[in-house]
């Protein structure tokens, strides 16, 4: 829902007197006006001149509106100077900024570049290509200290990044720069283990019945997969499921682009995912030059998309795991199609809609930016050439062991990149008196490897809007890898489980044969037990970035999660209503919470998201009335010493914050 006057002020640069002359009668009410004029109560009118809404949104659950707002400067915008400003019932109730005070004393740069030359410099600064920049814009960028420098800014695509640049207008110089692409694993990330229990082996658990929504799409279509709650193969044998598309938010099903009834596609593609093998975008590698595609990369290789025809049945073999990924292609490129339309349809149902910036061909509300759905790349880039070398010349590294999601702002393509891991355990968990295997095992099959992709795409959408992805990029003290491993969980939890039973990230393609009970890759597995898992606010300081700080931050939304369920109840199923259970609640805060959210949130920012978002649920904030669970969150977070006296100090540093042990004095003694 957006009101007539929001929806003309969208995208134009807002007039001071906005904010400062008395409201005319037709904007009383305006979430832009109200929330200008609560930004006003804290900055000169000369910071809040020109100030530009970039998305504007109501979140239909709960009636909140969410602003987003940019500075600008001599006309141009401020990147990285944003506010997030969240109103219900014509009252703000919760406001993330990053705006600059005195803007026009702290900008500066002249421009002397040309356009062509900010491409080249721009292109130079990445090795990337001048012919893959995008058109470069004049902004001043807002660097540490605020200071503002007058930059072209553009973005390119190299490899398996997507750079985000801003040089220098006068000069050239590189000023910033961030990626787009957010990865799965990198040793350094990992912490090196050096034992593991061959005898090890995986325990099938009855799973129950898959989980699927409450409506459904009757279109015939049925794929073979590995359905929720199953994690991958070392959870149980695949099934055929049966329409499985989500009627709410995919009301034409998996297969249409059009917004008719009937398929559009019988191919592992439609309105939210194209789903396809990227095998033979194949590159050479020599000892002089690492990577040069000889190929189309990032494209289907032929006969690469599994057709199901018109019975729109995707039934394929899987002969045995232990033969080359090649030869169960098309069963990947299934699994892969079905749980990325997975994670589309239940995100849907908790806020991450169209209006909201998420991935697909066809709005069919017309709301938001269209011609986005995710290209899904299975096996990427297996094939990998190395050409004959010098004796002891390093041979250098197949794109393997990881896996990737690349989120431009919203009405661009998401992009996931799935690889194969190969001796995944020997490579990355630093075991080396292990004999190598050469054991290949397909990321493809492990859904919450394809969850965690995929939820990068959703926190990179709704932290600071849609048209707004950087704002997970450059604190130390970022969540994004937090959210992303927990959507590996709660997607993948079954009835009976319960949150001291340790799990792991990705223990099939690092070979933890014992199942989800594996270590997995992260500092400990997760769990509430605090023998198994004793992270803490601290535990920060010296965890690597981003995976590690992410660890830590995903231990705490585990624990809510559990909390939640402890006092509301366990659903199995997960597309069902917040109100149906204590894991339905948690994953509505921790949507919502994102959409609360400042740009650049440290770790107190985003308690503090989670606690408002609560209170917006099932509080009355305007009123002054707290949440339902608002103790019951404070608890949670105090037992990892992020409580009510906790410090985060500069969100862009990991070791300054202070850990805090309490509550509120309303919330007892913790």
């Amino acid at each position: 829902m957006r009101t007539k006057a929001s929806a003309l002020l969208v995208g134009l640069l807002l007039p001071m007197v906005a904010v400062v002359a008395p409201v005319a009668a037709e904007l009383e009410g305006d979430p832009v006006v109200v929330a200008l004029e609560h930004l006003a109560q804290s900055y000169a009118p000369a910071d809040l001149a020109g100030v530009i809404v970039t998305d504007l949104y109501t979140s239909d659950h709960n009636d909140v509106t969410h602003v987003y707002l940019q500075q600008t400067h001599d006309q141009k915008p401020v990147s990285g100077a944003v506010a997030t400003v969240n109103v219900q019932d014509d009252d703000v109730i919760f406001v993330g900024d990053r705006f600059v005070h005195n803007v026009a004393a702290k900008a500066s740069g002249t421009q002397s570049l040309t356009r062509p030359d900010a491409v080249r410099a721009i292109a130079a600064a990445v090795d990337g290509r001048r012919r893959d920049v995008s058109e470069p814009t004049l902004v001043y960028r807002k660097l540490r200290n605020d200071v503002l420098r007058l930059s072209y800014n553009a973005d390119v695509i190299v490899d398996t990044h997507h750079w985000n640049v801003w040089v220098d207008a006068a000069t050239g110089a590189v000023i910033d720069k961030e990626d787009w692409v957010d990865h799965h694993a990198d040793p350094a990330s990992v912490v090196a283990r050096t034992a593991r229990p061959e005898q090890a082996q995986a325990v099938k658990t009855a799973m129950g019945d898959a989980v699927l929504p409450p409506q459904r799409v009757e279109d015939g279509s049925s794929y073979n997969v590995f359905p929720a709650p199953l994690e991958s193969p070392l959870d149980g044998d695949r099934s055929v499921i049966g329409n499985p598309a989500d009627a709410v938010a995919s009301p034409f099903g998996w297969h249409d682009t059009d917004g008719a009834p009937g398929a559009d596609h019988t191919i592992t593609r439609g309105n939210n995912v194209h789903a396809y093998a990227d095998t033979f975008g194949a590159t050479v590698a020599t000892w002089q030059t690492p990577r040069q595609p000889v190929g189309p990369a990032n494209a289907p290789d032929p006969a690469s998309e599994p057709d199901g025809g018109d019975d729109l049945a995707f039934d394929f073999p899987i002969p045995t795991y232990d033969a080359s990924p090649l030869t169960y292609r098309d069963a990947a490129v299934t699994n892969l199609f079905f749980w990325n339309n997975v994670m589309h349809d239940v995100t849907y149902r908790y806020g991450f809609d169209e209006k909201a910036g998420n991935f697909q061909q066809t709005n069919y509300t017309g709301e938001g930016k269209a011609n986005d759905h995710v290209l899904a790349e299975a096996q990427d880039g297996t094939v990998h050439l190395t050409v004959a070398q010098p004796p002891g010349a390093s041979t250098p590294s197949p794109p393997a062991l990881n896996a990737n999601f690349s989120t431009p702002p919203d009405g661009g393509n998401g992009r996931m990149q799935m690889y194969l891991w190969v001796d995944a355990y020997r490579a990355l968990m630093g075991d080396r008196n292990r004999v190598p295997s050469h054991q290949v095992r397909d990321g493809d099959l492990d859904n919450g490897v394809i969850a965690h992709e995929y939820g990068h795409g959703v926190s990179n959408r709704l932290v600071g809007g849609p048209s707004n992805v950087g704002c997970l990029r450059n604190q130390a003290e970022r969540q994004g890898e937090g959210w992303s491993d927990w959507w590996s969980f709660v997607l993948t939890t079954r009835e009976g489980d319960d949150g001291a039973t340790p799990r792991g990230i990705g223990n099939y393609v690092v070979y933890y044969d014992e199942g989800r009970t594996g270590p997995g890759i992260r500092i400990t597995p997760y769990s509430t037990d605090m023998k198994v898992n004793r992270s803490t606010y601290r535990t920060i300081r010296t965890a690597a970035e981003p995976h590690g700080v992410g660890y830590v931050w995903a231990t705490m939304l585990w624990d809510m999660y559990w909390n939640l369920v402890e006092e509301h109840g366990f659903n199995p199923n997960f597309y069902e209503s917040w109100e149906t259970g204590g894991n339905n609640l948690a994953i509505q805060l921790a949507m919502d919470s994102m959409k609360f959210s400042t740009c650049d949130p440290g770790f107190v920012d985003a308690r503090d998201a989670i606690l408002a978002a609560d209170a917006a649920l099932t509080g009355n904030p305007a009123a002054g009335v707290p949440g339902e669970n608002e103790c019951l969150l404070w608890r949670t977070f105090a037992r990892r010493g992020l409580g009510f006296s906790a410090d985060q100090g500069d969100p862009y540093s990991k070791t300054d914050g202070r850990e805090g042990f309490d509550v509120p004095p309303h919330c007892g003694t913790g």
